[in-house]
């Protein structure tokens, strides 16, 4: 399986400003979690506009059998998360699907830490302001 993302899943709603923050917090509760687990990498976006706030979106993933399995073999449906009817202004209707032709994002940035923390349990960064040696952990915690 290829571990660059190559696919880009992209999905959009609004909602009003006046519950956006709620929203916001409940996609990043229910929403991103399981786009964390399966995808390469996943990054959301809000707009604020004067009458509604914007959501998008990107979930990448190494090719569209991933992305299939993930959506459960209907990858161009949208999945609607439980809250959605109460919260967006509408219901999308459709999520786009591209090929990722050029990507210096945090999505390969993403996949190129993980890889690199897999590798290594410890990694010595160098001596660092006071001289002292500091080493990163998998997991990004850090000791000296």
């Amino acid at each position: 399986m290829p571990t660059e993302p190559t696919i880009a899943r992209i999905w959009r709603g609004r909602t009003r400003p006046e519950i956006a923050d709620d929203y916001e917090a409940y996609l990043k509760t229910d929403g991103i979690p399981p786009l964390e687990k399966t995808a390469l990498g996943v990054q959301l976006f809000r707009e604020d506009r004067e009458h509604e706030s914007w959501f998008t979106t990107i979930s990448c993933w190494p090719d569209l059998e991933a992305m299939t399995a993930f959506t459960k073999g209907e990858p161009t449906k949208v999945h609607h998360l439980d809250r959605d009817p109460e919260l967006l202004i509408e219901l999308p209707e459709f999520i786009q699907i591209h090929r990722i032709v050029i990507d210096v994002s945090a999505c390969a940035e993403s996949e190129r830490a993980y890889a690199t923390a897999m590798q290594s349990i410890s990694i010595s960064k160098g001596p660092n302001r006071s001289g002292t040696q500091t080493k990163m952990r998998a997991g990004g915690s850090s000791g000296k």
